[in-house]
């Protein structure tokens, strides 16, 4: 059914909710200031169309001796959540004025109409949003109840609110003009209403539809196709409706495991993408015209959406059955894909890796991926840990092993080696693919992982001692010195760095590495020019031997050893602290713990 719609004949008698499966608030100021403008800029007693709604009929709710219409917001809900927060500040603006009976009406009738209605069986709001963001709207927006925001849809919504309601404070004193925009809101504004009754309308409304100012991802393109397709199978024993439930209601674990406690890490393309390679990788092709690639694997995994449509394209046409199949597994895949994939990259939340019992085991496993995320999530190995995970989460010992064993080769091959993010993609890649498949056994997974060191890693002690690099360039360097100080913690007091790794991260060079040796040849410093010349400099102050993580640079500068050594002794950092027991600082000094560190490295990141 299609009407021609306003925002006072929708909400008549009326309740709305976004899905579970839906994402959350998503818009930006951007967005919200697009809205006022339109508002602002619209004459008076003029027409101005927002857009479309596509709603789907549920059971009707009973309560406060009414029934009313409830429906859940398919597309438009940003839309809608957005023009709910405007009313809702609306009402806090004449609320502070409250100068007459006629505010007081007109509170109680935009409460009602658009907001919540009271009665004495409690409440019933006209919008309910998704899960994990309807309290906090209830709460923090609606009623402005303080609440902590805990995760990326409630810093939406309250930057929305704050928008909104700077805007209408400043115009509050011009009651016509509040009065003008109430009527603007509420009977100018118009929408195309679809109102849908089967779930697997979804995907066919969605193959043409987006929300305003914000396109669907590859992901919700695959859900929605994931829907659509359930029209097209069904038949007898194949019911649209429990098929249609399943994706919805999986769908909305997999959003929940994506944006659970207001992390920003984790990316609906980047999910797809580790999706599109474990599933097709090795059945990928590079397309060529007269010899030449026009269309290379990598271009192909960049449109997820296109390969899955494809992949299911031919399925429709071959075997519906097995189509319907596929439709399930592909769902339940990107459920269990988006828990495996949280907890790679956010291990240090409680709840990762909760399915392994093994105390030992699971700190190993979460060391190892906090490891890999701190070199800064080389896409390239993704795809690898995910199908690690997948087919080894039942068997934690050799779990725990692969993921130690993949973060040393991450290091040493992009760290330590230099390589660029993409050397050995294909290779990682296919790896990955044959790992999930099953087509490769478990003893050959680590030859694998050896075999991609082998050809592109250097080895560790002439990487560490390459004459030529300036390791205070290097961009693995606070990596590495972390790494170095941890394992000092441990083998001194058995505890851990004073500074977090996220905040050492935050810090620049300048500020959290010293030279021991100065940087710039201290011609005015006579402790260093009697034990090194300008050549002597130039060959030993950039080495690895003559760095450390510091807290107190502004306080060393160019000070000859004999005075750093007093800082030293009282810094935070362990690796720092070890310098006081050094009684002078030469060439041989800088020699001798660079061999230090490197013994330590090549234990640290041995294959």
């Amino acid at each position: 059914m299609e009407n021609l719609t306003n925002i006072q004949e929708l909400f008549q008698n009326s309740v709305f909710k976004v899905p579970d499966y839906q994402r959350g608030y998503s818009w930006e100021i951007s967005n919200v200031d697009d809205l006022l403008e339109d508002l602002e800029t619209l004459e008076n007693g003029r027409e101005h169309y927002t857009g479309t709604l596509v709603l789907q009929k549920t059971e009707q709710l009973k309560g406060l001796g009414k029934v009313f219409n409830q429906y859940d917001l398919v597309d438009g809900q940003q839309r809608i959540t957005t023009l709910s927060i405007l009313i809702s500040n609306l009402v806090r603006v004449l609320s502070k004025n409250n100068e007459n009976e006629g505010d007081k009406t007109t509170i109680e009738n935009l409460t009602k109409t658009y907001l919540w209605e009271r009665g004495r069986d409690g409440e019933v709001y006209k919008l309910a949003l998704e899960r994990e963001n309807d309290l906090f709207f209830k709460n923090r927006i609606l009623k402005g109840i303080e609440m902590k925001e805990a995760n990326l849809s409630h810093s939406n919504l309250v930057a929305a609110d704050k928008k909104i309601y700077e805007y209408l404070s400043k115009k509050s004193r011009d009651r016509t003009f509040l009065d003008n925009l109430i009527t603007k809101i509420t009977t100018s504004l118009v929408l195309t209403v679809y109102v849908i009754s089967e779930d697997s309308e979804v995907g066919v409304i969605f193959e043409t539809m987006n929300d305003r100012g914000k396109p669907l991802s590859e992901l919700e393109k695959v859900k929605n196709h994931l829907l659509y397709l359930t029209s097209k199978v069904a038949g007898e024993g194949i019911p649209i409706s429990d098929t249609s439930k399943y994706i919805n209601t999986s769908w909305a674990h997999t959003l929940r495991n994506l944006y659970l406690q207001g992390n920003d890490e984790l990316s609906e393309d980047q999910l797809l993408r580790v999706s599109a390679i474990l599933m097709f990788y090795d059945e990928l092709e590079n397309k060529r015209e007269n010899g030449r690639v026009v269309e290379s694997k990598n271009s192909q995994l960049a449109q997820q959406y296109r390969l899955i449509k494809k992949h299911f394209k031919k399925l429709l046409r071959e075997d519906k059955e097995r189509c319907h199949k596929e439709v399930k597994n592909l769902t339940n895949h990107l459920e269990q894909l988006s828990e495996r994939y949280r907890d790679i990259i956010i291990p240090d939340d409680p709840n990762s890796f909760a399915g392994i019992s093994d105390r030992k085991l699971r700190d190993r496993i979460r060391t190892a991926c906090i490891r890999y995320n701190r070199i800064g999530t080389q896409a390239s190995i993704l795809p690898l840990l995910s199908a690690i995970y997948y087919k080894f989460s039942s068997k934690p010992e050799a779990l725990a092993d692969l993921f130690e064993l993949t973060e040393k080769a991450t290091f040493r091959t992009y760290g330590l080696s230099g390589r660029r993010p993409h050397t050995a993609e294909s290779t990682l890649y296919s790896l990955a693919y044959k790992i999930y498949n099953e087509q490769v056994k478990p003893e050959e997974i680590s030859s694998s992982i050896g075999a991609i060191v082998e050809e592109y890693a250097d080895n560790i002690r002439d990487a560490l001692q390459n004459e030529k690099t300036d390791f205070y360039d290097w961009g693995w360097l606070k990596y590495f010195l972390y790494e170095y100080e941890l394992w000092r913690c441990s083998g001194t007091s058995g505890g851990k760095p004073s500074t977090t790794w996220e905040q050492l991260k935050r810090k620049d060079l300048a500020e959290s590495i010293e030279h021991i040796l100065p940087h710039t040849y201290p011609t005015n410093v006579p402790y260093w020019t009697a034990r090194f010349s300008e050549n002597d400099h130039l060959e030993d102050f950039a080495r690895i031997g003559n760095l450390t993580l510091t807290d107190q640079n502004q306080k060393l500068f160019n000070k000859g050893f004999d005075k750093k050594k007093e800082l030293y002794k009282n810094s935070s950092w362990q690796i720092e602290r070890d310098l006081a027991e050094y009684d002078e600082w030469t060439k041989e000094s800088i020699a001798e713990r660079e061999e230090e560190i490197v013994k330590f490295a090549e234990e640290r990141w041995k294959i």
